[in-house]
């Protein structure tokens, strides 16, 4: 109960874009700021890819394992299948701010109905004497559940960490019809019947202790076992700091400082020199048209890369969602290299020798999903589009024979642009790979907190 409440309040906080008073209509003056649920509700409804969000409402879960083990009480395992929740999105909202002095948030929200079935299977004991066991079905009614949360949230080592986290719950009705109880339907009926009597007023009458226990269980930083609600709450995080909002922002003055970042480096966030680009050992895979091929590069040398044009720049979801696109007027490539593949899958290409590559009129387009990964900031997903107006292609040692080279580099110049324009998602591929690894390399060194203030500075 308490890592959903955390996930639900931590991502309403990630939605903030709009002053918001609550569905009541009630108004609060305090030092708090109204969290928007709007963008809330509808990502719900459809999940988001970017933070790893599925679809809330109808909440769909294949399978879940149960377990109950409370000394002296119950011990008792099962298996939840084909779980589904109905209605998680239709809340009203009672009160939902956040304050950036002690990052501290209230959330209260009430729903009307939520609707809940699942497959089921269970067997244990109850006062660790009574036998009880069971496999049907359990279709469930909640209504009137009113939740009330008030929690604190910090960044330890990089890591959201909820400091305190304090809860209020109460339910007016349950409608709990469950089969296979006992294998005995009649037994079945009447424990539905019990249960669903029983439990809006045992909510009520053991509130503190209900609470105490939600309270106080352990769940201090969102670990990689929880991926979900880690990234819900690393980009709640994120906003509340650097108060940046989900809105779309513009990246163009980043990447106009980042030039010079390229030139000369940033020895304190551990970035190299790239322009000039220079390389030991890179390696590339190579899947266009009816080519495949592995390329080893050495002593690879690049100039020019620094030299681009800004076409387009904007992030969103604190800087977790990157889209951009660059045009180079000339990159000038020199290496060694050593080709294997194929050609129409059976014909061999090989060689190794040296290359130069005069590259002219780049246009690249580039959208970039990040995320946190177990060692740092990653590239989760990455599109890219390319286009070339020319090449000025010479390498030696094609097939081991230099006059063959001469006239495959030539052809290799005249055809490339073309072949790129005609088969665009291909060479997209393979600017991905590039722009992958290069971007991990960067990303690697940085925390969140390095990133945004790259951005923003």
């Amino acid at each position: 109960m308490k890592l959903f409440l955390l996930i639900l309040g931590s991502f309403v906080i990630s939605c903030n874009g709009m002053m918001y008073g609550g569905d009541t209509g009630e108004s609060f003056l305090s030092l708090y700021t109204a969290i928007a649920v709007d963008k809330f509700r509808e990502i719900m409804k459809t999940g988001n890819a970017t933070l790893g969000i599925p679809v809330l409402d109808p909440f769909e879960l294949d399978q879940y394992a149960l377990e109950v083990k409370e000394e002296g009480l119950a011990d008792i395992r099962g298996l939840l299948r084909n779980l589904k929740a109905d209605g998680l999105a239709n809340f009203t909202v009672i009160k939902a701010d956040f304050s950036i002095i002690g990052v501290k948030v209230n959330l209260h929200l009430f729903w009307d109905t939520i609707k809940l079935f699942t497959e089921y299977s269970l067997k244990g004991t109850l006062a660790s004497t009574l036998s009880v066991y069971g496999l049907g079905d359990v279709t469930a009614n909640v209504r009137g559940l009113d939740v009330d949360v008030q929690l604190s949230l910090s960044v330890r080592d990089e890591k959201p960490y909820v400091r305190t986290f304090k809860s209020e719950i109460k339910l007016k009705e349950l409608d709990l019809k469950v089969t296979g109880l006992f294998y005995d339907q009649e037994i079945s009926k009447i424990v539905s019947t019990i249960v669903s009597d029983m439990v809006p007023q045992l909510i009520d009458d053991y509130q503190v202790e209900l609470t105490t226990r939600v309270n106080t269980q352990e769940v201090p930083y969102i670990t990689s076992e929880h991926k979900m609600a880690r990234s819900i709450a690393i980009f709640a995080a994120i906003l509340i700091f650097c108060q940046i909002s989900a809105q779309a922002s513009d990246l163009k003055p980043f990447l106009e400082r980042f030039k010079l970042t390229m030139r000369t480096g940033n020895e304190s966030l551990g970035l190299p020199v790239y322009d000039p680009y220079d390389s030991n050992e890179e390696t590339l895979h190579v899947e266009i048209s009816y080519v495949l091929a592995d390329l080893l590069l050495n002593n690879l040398h690049m100039t020019g890369l620094s030299q681009y044009e800004v076409n387009k720049g904007y992030y969103s979801n604190g800087g977790l969602y990157m889209e951009m696109g660059f045009r180079w007027e000339e990159i000038v490539t020199k290496t060694a290299y050593d080709i294997d593949g194929t050609l129409l899958n059976k014909f061999p290409i090989y060689g190794k020798g040296e290359l130069t590559g005069i590259i002219k009129g780049l246009d690249v387009t580039c959208q970039l999903d990040i995320h946190l990964g177990d060692t740092g900031l990653q590239v989760n997903n990455i599109l890219s589009t390319v286009k070339l107006e020319s090449l000025d292609f010479e390498a030696t040692g094609l097939f081991n024979d230099e006059k063959r080279s001469k006239l495959l580099s030539k052809l290799i110049s005249q055809q490339a642009p073309g072949m790129i324009e005609k088969f665009p998602t291909q060479a997209g591929k393979i600017m991905s790979e590039i722009t992958e690894k290069k971007a991990n390399k960067i990303l690697g060194n940085l925390s969140v907190n390095d990133l945004l203030d790259l951005i923003k500075e």
